[in-house]
């Protein structure tokens, strides 16, 4: 076996350990020599790897540890399928291959929000888009960026998913309905974070950062959307008793003064 051949198979198992999330193989390959830097046929370097594949201890290991920047993109590399996905940052990876906790980690680790921004959808947006599956981690990653947005840029978007909505010509399962089904819950509960209840009437609903306008502008998004029949009215009250000092409230959400459903 040539030396090139000897180098070549070991490159291949190398990628073949960072896909399969084997960190410990991958450690071996590193001390041999192999450098991180180098790129697959798609331009992707191990940190894009890992991140389409899922792999978060993989990941972990590679910024935590090797310090591999989160924002480098995909590079062209002269091969045709590198030049289809350059300029594609970790971050695009993980979120289009519905790797939320990946996702989530890359943006807790300075992930820039922007590189997936695209005319009128931004991350959020394309988070709440892409997929149809409601879990935990996908809530966890949507109320991570929420949490890193400014309060004008979260209502911008939900104004803009339902203009989309409004133009769009699909009957059925139009991503835009699904994606205000999933995304206005989470900020409804991000806006109205602290409210007061007395019986069945809801007394104020605080907004952290939020101006009176802008809850009057998302309101008036959750109202079309109640009329348009993508869901019902509810108030869920998460803590015991009366001592009501926090609560989640999904979408649409009550105007003060008006009756609520407390369950």
């Amino acid at each position: 076996m040539s030396k090139q051949t000897e180098n070549n198979s070991e490159i291949n198992q190398f990628w073949n350990a960072v896909q399969n999330g084997d960190v410990n193989k991958v450690k071996e390959f590193l001390n041999k020599g192999i450098e991180l830097d180098i790129q697959n046929m798609f331009g992707q370097n191990a940190l894009h790897v890992a991140c389409s594949s899922g792999h978060l201890d993989m990941v972990k290991f590679l910024v935590l540890e090797k310090k591999m920047d989160v924002n480098i993109s995909t590079r062209d590399n002269d091969d045709d399928e590198a030049a289809v996905h350059k300029g594609q940052p970790a971050l695009d990876w993980a979120v289009r291959n519905s790797n939320w906790e990946v996702a989530k980690f890359l943006i807790e680790q300075g992930a820039n929000l922007e590189t997936l921004k695209q005319g009128d959808n931004t991350i959020l947006i394309f988070v709440s888009k892409i997929s149809d599956e409601n879990t935990q981690d996908r809530q966890n990653l949507a109320m991570t960026i929420l949490d890193k947005m400014a309060p004008e840029d979260i209502i911008k978007d939900c104004k803009s998913l339902l203009n989309m909505l409004k133009k769009s010509s699909v009957t059925k399962e139009d991503p835009n309905q699904r994606a205000l089904g999933f995304l206005l819950p989470l900020v409804s509960e991000r806006i109205f974070d602290n409210f007061e209840i007395n019986g069945d009437v809801l007394l104020r609903a605080d907004g952290d950062n939020f101006t009176t306008e802008q809850k009057k502008e998302f309101l008036s998004v959750c109202k079309v959307c109640q009329k348009m029949g993508i869901a019902q009215t509810e108030l869920k009250n998460s803590l015991p008793n009366t001592s009501v000092s926090r609560a989640s409230v999904y979408y649409p959400v009550v105007q003060e003064g008006a009756k609520a459903q407390v369950i």
